[in-house]
């Protein structure tokens, strides 16, 4: 039987990034004929004019122009692809790695179909798993976290994070202003929360930011999506020593 396949992107400002990380997907996309969906959050940095030119040369084969959240945006990209098989978790401030991504899918097809299959950096799932997982949810952070756990909570969860489709993390490189790092910080852990993070269980030199602490207080009237798998996700995670899990 051949699959088809779909490769779901989101961006929001990311410019100074776009070009290589479009590179490297379309590059990738090509090798698998994959059709290649883009969700951008109404950039202002002039990086819709990039993914506009890449559509342009079909090289991007659907943009959708949205501000949302992150895990909004991935939920869109999915609902408006149609492969068989997708893949997710594609953000462009990374240089992807193209024989990861094609390790990727053959140890999928191989090994792991069926299921939503997490790697470090990406990750992959038939559109009949996704469907029945329900897609993504409403969040700026920890989005592909609060899917992967209840995918886990359905069976339907595999992770191997030895394998690494990122080349580059570029927007990693940037140096972050004070007020830069404190709003991420907020963003963070205020979706930390909302997946299941515990006051009690939040880092003790995190406890002593005020940023964190209002962080909490928004989670808690923006709405709990807490998950019965929470600390056995994360706990999986620790095991493969991944750089996912709380900020410290």
């Amino acid at each position: 039987m051949i699959m088809s396949y779909s490769i779901c992107i989101t961006n929001f400002n990311d410019r100074p990034y776009i070009e290589r990380s479009l590179q490297s997907i379309t590059d990738f996309a090509g090798r698998i004929d994959a059709e290649v969906v883009v969700v951008d959050s109404n950039s202002t940095d002039g990086s819709q004019e990039v993914i506009e030119d890449y559509l342009h040369r079909g090289l991007v084969q659907r943009v959708i122009s949205k501000r949302c959240s992150r895990g909004t945006g991935r939920d869109i990209a999915f609902r408006n692809s149609h492969g068989d098989i997708v893949m997710a978790s594609i953000d462009t401030d990374v240089v992807y790695s193209v024989p990861g991504l094609l390790q990727v899918v053959a140890e999928y097809t191989s090994r792991r179909m069926g299921k939503l299959f997490a790697v470090y950096g990406a990750m992959i799932g038939t559109r009949s798993c996704i469907e029945k997982i329900g897609g993504w949810k409403d969040l700026d952070r920890h989005e592909d976290n609060e899917i992967s756990m209840r995918a886990m909570l359905a069976g339907l969860y595999d992770q191997d994070m030895s394998i690494n489709v990122v080349r580059e993390h570029l927007s990693e490189m940037r140096k972050l202003t004070l007020i830069e790092s404190m709003k991420l910080t907020y963003t963070d852990y205020r979706d930390w929360y909302r997946i299941g993070l515990k006051l009690r269980n939040t880092p003790p030199d995190a406890l002593v930011k005020p940023h964190v602490l209002l962080s909490y207080v928004s989670a808690r009237i923006r709405g709990v999506m807490s998950s019965p798998v929470f600390d056995q996700y994360i706990a999986k995670l620790k095991e493969e020593d991944v750089g996912n899990t709380i900020r410290r």
